[in-house]
């Protein structure tokens, strides 16, 4: 009778172990400038890391050491599990020189993260830069804020990061964004002293894009826009999910800010009949061209106002009753604005 071959059985179970260690390892086990190479196009300038599998902060260690990083302006780390460690990693890369865009979405990043990019002269060209659904607070906003390399950016992203009013007011006193065209802060509960921090900045003047959805705003901050009397630069102004009420319908309608404003979001609010009444009447949203209203109780009456006011008159979207929509719709509020 033959003896079993216990080296074959050694070897087949120590190549198996190997295997399943790589997995649960991630994606930094295996060669990343070849995860690099999968995803690295335009000549090496744009790398969205899409197909690696979640690199984690190991993952992104070993990827701020490669070489193949010396043109990339397009950075894209979305979904990576990235934490303060990651960034630090990126911050101190000496092959990470000429980003102009940076997506750092849906990860975990802190404020001690942030602080080290803002502190890193790799991002000194930077012009966009996204960390939608990270942890940074009003620590990394003000971290941003006074950063002496982060100082063009033209487009912001600081969506669902619990900064707060003190960190929507940091950002409002900071001259590093005198450049910037769009700013996102939806879902961080700025509440009006966020709101009117950002609309007097003396730093601000050149928005055109304000999405400050879910921040509990109310007719106080709404009365503070009314209050300002040369017009703005914005022409997106996104407010849905928060509490203007028929109140701050009234002060948006007669609001010489929002003169150039193109598409206004008021989705959610509260509003009623006679909300929709006031900015029917409005001769300061002329140039409006989408209006959003959905999920508020304006009624037949509030919807034909609106529909056929001759101040209105270059809408382009189609006024809708909040019952007019099915159930699904209902609790999701339509489509998610830009």
């Amino acid at each position: 009778m033959n003896k079993p071959d216990n080296h074959k059985y050694i070897v087949g179970f120590s190549a198996i172990c190997g295997f399943f260690l790589a997995l649960a390892s991630g994606a930094w086990a295996f060669d990343i400038n070849q995860l690099i190479f999968n995803d690295l196009k335009d000549g090496g300038k744009h790398l969205e890391m899409s197909r690696s599998g979640t690199l984690g902060d190991r993952g992104i260690q070993q990827l701020s050491k490669s070489r193949m990083l010396k043109k990339v302006e397009v950075l894209i780390l979305k979904t990576h599990d990235i934490t303060d460690e990651g960034l630090k990693a990126l911050a101190e890369s000496k092959f990470l020189k000429n980003v102009k865009v940076f997506n750092l979405s849906h990860n975990k990043v802190g404020p001690e993260g942030i602080q080290a990019i803002a502190q890193s002269e790799n991002f000194k060209s930077i012009t966009t830069l996204k960390l939608w659904g990270n942890h940074i607070g009003p620590e990394g906003a003000r971290a941003l804020a006074a950063s002496s390399f982060i100082r063009d950016l033209e487009h912001l992203d600081l969506s669902q990061n619990k900064i707060g009013p003190d960190g929507a007011q940091a950002l409002a006193e900071s001259e590093n964004f005198r450049n910037l065209k769009e700013l996102k802060l939806a879902n961080n509960n700025i509440g009006d002293e966020g709101f009117i921090a950002i609309i007097r900045s003396p730093y601000m003047k050149n928005l055109v894009r304000l999405n400050l959805q879910g921040n509990n705003i109310g007719p106080k901050a709404m009365k503070a826009l009314n209050e300002i009397s040369s017009e703005t630069s914005l022409k997106i102004l996104i407010l849905k999910r928060n509490r203007i009420g028929n109140t701050g319908a009234q002060h948006l309608a007669h609001s010489a800010a929002l003169h150039n404003l193109q598409e206004l979001n008021l989705d959610w609010n509260e509003i009623t009949t006679q909300g929709a009444l006031n900015l029917s009447r409005s001769s300061m949203l002329g140039q409006l061209r989408i209006l959003k209203i959905w999920g508020n109780d304006i009624g037949e009456t509030g919807a034909k106002a609106l529909s056929k006011s001759e101040n209105l008159k270059n809408l382009t979207n189609t006024i809708e009753r909040y019952e007019e929509r099915g159930p699904y719709e209902a609790m999701e509020g339509g489509p998610q604005p830009f």
